[in-house]
């Protein structure tokens, strides 16, 4: 289980560039500490993130650069850390949203599968209060599995 917050930052640029801070934490759920790397493990990360508009077009240029660290069951070490990065392509025209991107983070620890990357297709289209949602990963480095999502999202009015 993950529990972040995103903070925007410096809003008067927002025309220019659209940026975010996350913080978050990730909660263990049990004891087996054996697979740490993976799913049941303590841990921190925080990013900043960015949106950079094209005018008129729809089309917006993202990125992010972070810090992660957790919790890992090693006799040389009890934690590791990485570099987070991603960037891609958002277009949104006409209720439609198709986002690619790529993504990972480089840790430390050597011949370990500590820098996986992926490779992330997403489509989404809105439907009054309703979105559907569309996507494909696939990992291209460290991380050797396809992975199809699909969903319904529903929309709060504010």
């Amino acid at each position: 289980m993950h529990l972040n917050t995103n903070f925007q930052v410096l809003k008067r640029w927002e025309k220019y560039i659209r940026l975010k801070l996350r913080m978050g934490y990730r909660f263990p759920s049990g004891s087996g500490f054996g697979a740490a790397r993976d799913v049941d493990a303590p841990g921190y990360y925080f990013d900043l993130s960015f949106g950079k508009p094209f005018k008129n077009s729809g089309l917006t240029w993202t990125g992010m650069l972070g810090f992660y660290s957790w919790q890992i069951e090693s006799d040389k070490n009890n934690q590791d850390d990485a570099i987070l990065f991603g960037t891609g392509l958002e277009w949104n025209k006409n209720n439609w949203k198709l986002q690619t991107n790529i993504a990972g983070y480089i840790g430390y620890l050597e011949n370990s599968g500590d820098k996986p990357v992926v490779f992330r297709f997403d489509v989404q289209k809105r439907i009054k209060n309703f979105g559907l949602i569309l996507g494909f990963q696939q990992g291209l480095h460290d991380f050797a599995f396809s992975s199809m999502e699909t969903g319904v999202k529903f929309y709060i009015k504010q």
